[in-house]
């Protein structure tokens, strides 16, 4: 305002010459007097009616605005709202456990407010902190006994310690879409008699829920179920959070060496950590020790699948189908795998056709001959021979498996048939006979 008085102050002066200059130019006539006189009054209005610029609002500063909130409670103390809010802005900056330290003290001062509860449990759960995670659930139930998500994470964190409860808040959750799968699965096994915490944990692996499952192989280990295999799933579930496992790994392979499922969820837990080689000789070892589970040869597959090395892939995969007896969900993994990589097997020279029985016994005698499954092999080749007596392949690796042994009279007659038929492997028999003494 004063700026605008001191305007007009300098500026009337001249403005009056202005207006004298005008008039004397146009006459004296009594509307332009008017017209003329009335152009400093608008002037000085819109001066005066000029909007005020907004005033800038200044930035938000998180860490400022937390210091200055504490500052406050120190002067006029603490209550259950400043510790909410400090809570707040701490998780905002990322600051969890200073996050979970206000909240906790806000539940103290507060007992009965839910969203308090609610934040709690989240980051209990997310911190896998389940024992304050089981006491502030059964705390937000008791306010709210409607809420599905804290019965169903109550229900699971508890199933592997205390089933009765876990199926109280469980059982309700059977009807909702969300939870009907992974709580039919894990009731079923807690109502298996006898109780164990590993065939719950076993369960929840299978529905993929790693931090859950984990905790249930803890406590399946820390009873003494099947020591050697739960600190081997223990591997493999902090694998799957990305945690390590090598601890649990090296325990297991201490503690059961002879143990082929050990060293079959090691193979998995070894793959997952990117290092191929050892996770097939982990699977190696576990077809070694048992030759009739059809997962160890398909994970062994899968394993030269992610190496791009589709010839493994598919010979491993084969003989899943043929050791599982063409289970449908090997046949299907075979068929899946065939189709998605038929350019490149053709390529290689190898036939996507689905062999008969005799060449896929034939093949199985080969691969168990290589894990060193002596026996189990001449058991195939004898399955193999049984179905198709003239079969090709199976006497070019009864012949094969004879030259390895040293048995060169066998090994000849029977490799010098493959070389002269039109079989895919007369290649490698005519090689086999020109390299034989």
């Amino acid at each position: 305002m004063r700026i605008v008085v001191r305007l007009w102050k300098v500026l009337m002066p001249k403005f009056t010459v202005f207006i004298d200059r005008v008039l004397a130019t146009l006459g004296r006539n009594p509307v332009i007097v008017v017209l003329v006189c009335m152009i400093p009054l608008a002037a000085l209005l819109l001066l005066l009616n000029r909007p005020t610029p907004p005033t800038p609002t200044p930035p938000f500063h998180p860490v400022q605005a937390l210091y200055q909130l504490e500052a406050t409670a120190i002067r006029q103390g603490w209550d259950a709202p400043r510790h909410i809010q400090a809570g707040e802005i701490a998780y905002d900056l990322g600051d969890v456990d200073r996050a979970i330290s206000h909240w906790e003290a806000a539940h103290e001062l507060d007992p009965l407010n839910a969203v308090t509860l609610q934040r709690l449990a989240d980051l209990y759960v997310r911190q896998q902190a389940w024992t304050p995670a089981v006491d502030t659930l059964r705390s937000w139930i008791a306010l709210d006994p409607g809420q599905t998500w804290a019965a169903y994470q109550l229900g699971l964190i508890l199933a592997p310690l205390n089933p009765l409860e876990a199926t109280d808040y469980l059982e309700p959750l059977t009807t909702l879409p969300d939870y009907a799968i992974p709580v039919s699965r894990v009731l079923q096994a807690m109502a298996h008699r006898p109780f164990s915490a590993f065939r719950v944990g076993i369960a929840l692996t299978d529905q993929a829920l790693w931090p859950y499952a984990e905790h249930a192989f803890t406590q399946a280990l820390f009873l003494g179920e099947f020591p050697g295999e739960s600190m081997a799933y223990l591997a493999l579930m902090r694998g799957m959070q990305g945690k390590s496992g090598e601890v649990w790994m090296r325990g297991a392979l201490q503690l059961e060496p002879l143990n082929p499922q050990v060293y079959y969820l090691v193979g998995l837990y070894l793959r997952g950590d990117l290092r191929y080689s050892e996770s097939l000789i982990a699977f190696n070892n576990a077809v070694l020790l048992d030759p009739t589970n059809p997962a160890y040869y398909a994970e062994m597959g899968q394993t030269y699948l992610q190496l791009q090395d589709v010839i493994n892939a598919d010979f491993w995969i084969r003989q899943a189908v043929t050791v599982s007896d063409y289970e449908p969900r090997f046949v299907e993994m075979l068929s899946m795998f065939r189709n998605q990589h038929t350019p490149l097997l053709l390529a290689a020279g190898v036939s996507v056709e689905e062999p008969t029985n005799a060449d896929a016994q034939a093949d199985l005698a080969w691969t168990l001959y290589r894990v060193g499954a002596i026996d189990e092999a001449n058991a195939a080749l004898a399955r193999a021979l049984a179905i198709a007596p003239d079969n090709l392949r199976a006497a070019f690796y009864q012949g094969r498996i004879a030259l390895e042994r040293g048995d060169v009279a066998t090994a000849r007659p029977l490799l010098e048939r493959v070389a002269t038929s039109e079989s895919p492997l007369a290649g490698q028999a005519r090689q086999l006979l020109a390299e034989m003494p």
